[in-house]
């Protein structure tokens, strides 16, 4: 018999969901979304700042416990009222019993952390095409708990499965197994390093993410990083030519020139040019400073 909560899913040939989340006294429809969406969702969490918090409280608990002089230290009702927010928010207690933070939110971070952990490590290997035979790895995918309602759909004139899922870990593993059958072209952002999905099989280097701002996508302000600047790209130009005089006076097939350059010519303008450039990246001299000693016949 299913406990008083749970979510009810539906999924389609396409990995489309229809999500409902079921408790004792009422139902919730949540937002439509996609299996390949679901996944790429949690996989893209950021953690560290749960698991550094949990570190902390479990820190200053242990003080705290140790220390009975803390105990009227001006920071600490604080402090109090914050961990019994947040055991409130986890647990749903209206009222946290003790200052020590519950065995149940301390389990459930750790719990979704290595669930996280596990789902990243999974897109790895999609993204990296391993092999996705279900080896020691993987063997988590392998059982999972739900129960089947069937229902029948007279317009279509078939049988309709709904999920019922009372465990995170066991709708999560559903959706993994959807996701290796639905195969999505995916990749991982070099900037902000979430997974996202591609249209095709060529690797991007960036995704469609916002950053902090809530407007800026990864994809417009990564090449921003990436992008030289104009004594960088003097100098790239510059050192192409110097190069090609140089090569040029190697090779005995063609008729000497002024224009050539000996080993030591290039050594040393190359020596001198290189320190140019990176005295004006470090703004020691300007950038017409550094463009003659770089740009010179």
């Amino acid at each position: 018999m299913l406990q008083e909560k749970y979510l009810s899913v539906r999924i389609d040939d396409e990995g489309n969901l229809k999500r409902i989340f079921h408790t004792d006294s009422s139902a919730e429809k949540l937002p439509d979304t996609t299996a390949v969406d679901e996944i790429l969702d949690f996989a893209g969490i950021m953690l560290q700042r749960f698991l550094s918090n949990a570190e902390l409280t479990d820190d200053f608990q242990n003080q705290y416990t140790s220390n009975k002089e803390l105990k009227h230290c001006v920071g600490f009702d604080v402090f109090n009222h914050a961990v019994q927010l947040v055991n409130d928010y986890w647990t749903r207690i209206d009222i946290c019993p003790s200052f020590i933070a519950s065995d149940e939110l301390r389990t459930s971070i750790l719990h979704i952390a290595n669930l996280h952990f596990s789902v990243n490590k999974f897109l790895y290997r999609i993204n990296e095409s391993i092999d996705m035979e279900l080896d020691d790895s993987f063997s988590f995918l392998s059982n999972f708990d739900c129960n089947i309602k069937y229902s029948y759909n007279e317009k279509k004139n078939s049988f309709e499965r709904e999920y019922r899922f009372q465990n995170p870990d066991d709708y999560y593993k559903f959706l993994l197994m959807h996701f290796v059958r639905l195969k999505p072209n995916i990749s991982k952002c070099r900037l902000c390093g979430r997974y996202f999905k591609t249209k095709t099989k060529k690797k991007n280097k960036y995704c469609g993410n916002t950053l902090g701002d809530g407007v800026t996508t990864c994809r417009v302000f990564a090449p921003k990083l990436s992008s030289k600047s104009d004594i960088e790209i003097l100098f790239d130009k510059v050192n192409q030519r110097m190069c090609k005089r140089y090569e040029r006076a190697l090779n005995l097939e063609k008729k000497p020139s002024a224009k050539d350059l000996t080993y030591t010519q290039y050594c040393d303008w190359h020596n001198k040019a290189i320190k140019a450039r990176n005295d004006c990246i470090d703004g020691i001299i300007s950038f017409e400073q550094a463009s003659k000693i770089i740009d010179v016949e």
